[in-house]
């Protein structure tokens, strides 16, 4: 006569799968931040450099800030740096889990673009990443290490 309930193989199992579960969760969690982070970063080069085109073609100068303040979210911002609101004022948010390390407050140069060399570092729960503004004229360089 077979006995109906689950062997001590069939739970051992279930409780092997349960906990590849729980421990593959957290990092689903890093990826996605990780990958937020990245589509911040795309969104904050390409702001940058539309800002130094708008600098350029309008002679107008652009206040790039990236602020870190205390108890609230970290962001970047972009404002036209003259009386004119012919440059649509950019704000980006860092996504949740990420931080400014150093910040960067600068201004891109009406008419030539130029900005000032200056480092800022941003980090997630993995990675750091350190953005290098090179000569002034746009160029940078990005590293990424882990945390």
């Amino acid at each position: 006569m077979r006995k109906s309930g689950f062997t001590l193989f069939e739970s051992l199992l279930v409780l092997a799968i349960a906990s590849l579960i729980l421990l593959l969760t957290p990092r689903l969690d890093t990826a996605m931040d990780e990958f937020a982070f990245t589509l911040f970063l795309d969104d904050f080069l390409t702001e940058l450099h539309t800002a130094q085109s708008y600098a350029v073609i309008t002679g107008n100068g652009v206040n790039m800030d990236v602020a870190r303040p205390i108890g609230a979210t970290h962001y970047a911002v972009f404002k036209d740096g003259s009386v004119s609101d012919r440059y649509a004022n950019r704000k980006l948010l860092l996504p949740e889990g990420a931080r400014v390390i150093q910040g960067y407050t600068g201004f891109i140069k009406g008419g030539s673009g130029y900005l000032q060399p200056n480092t800022i570092i941003m980090e997630t729960a993995r990675s750091r990443y350190t953005i290098t503004i090179q000569l002034g004229s746009g160029r940078y360089e990005i590293n990424k290490a882990a945390r």
